[in-house]
């Protein structure tokens, strides 16, 4: 069985204060089944810092609508920059219980034909939409149609439906290019 790897996270400061959500390729019913004992990735280097001491920090309980109930997901903390790290399905923005794909065609659709889609309330979908709208304004000054801005801010990384104007983009995890440690050489070399 071929390991989830973080495949994004959401951006923080790196004085302690604030967490990194890493994003996640996860097996979601594998998770309900196996819970704590689901097989989490470990971080090789910290989001946030780059540091390399990154440990286990437990579990948080987050709940998102296609299960009925709560997810344990993997925290982490590095010991470097003091950041609590917490995974996230990679299917889901940060805040968000409703999936990635839920709230892009809820967008599309209001974008592209003037109307909400079935099964979320109308409420959560306004709010998607003036979040949606928020970070349009931010990025382009609402030029264009809506429909053109929604594939602009979604090529560029940006979580439509968020009215945070600090977490707002979702940034790659920093892969190594090779294993890091330390040789000693023998003195003779010089």
């Amino acid at each position: 069985m071929r390991q989830p790897t973080p495949t994004s996270v959401a951006p923080h400061s790196l004085d302690g204060t604030t967490s990194i959500i890493v994003y996640i390729s996860i097996d979601c019913t594998n998770l309900v089944k196996k819970k704590r004992q689901y097989p989490w990735p470990r971080l090789s280097r910290c989001p946030g810092c780059g540091g390399v001491r990154v440990w286990g920090h437990g579990y948080v309980l987050r709940y998102f609508d296609d299960y009925p109930e709560g997810l344990y997901l993997k925290r982490y903390r590095c010991v470097d920059c003091a950041g609590v790290h917490t995974a996230r399905p990679d299917t889901h923005y940060r805040g968000f219980w409703a999936s990635i794909g839920c709230i892009v065609a809820s967008m599309y659709e209001k974008a592209a034909h003037g109307r909400w889609i079935r099964g979320p309330n109308r409420q959560r979908q306004q709010y998607w939409w003036r979040g949606f709208v928020k970070q349009a304004s931010r990025r382009s000054n609402r030029q264009g149609d809506s429909l053109t801005l929604l594939f602009t801010l979604m090529s560029q990384s940006i979580i439509l439906a968020t009215h945070s104007l600090e977490y707002c983009e979702i940034q790659s995890v920093p892969e190594t290019a090779h294993l890091i440690f330390a040789v000693t050489p023998p003195t003779e070399y010089g």
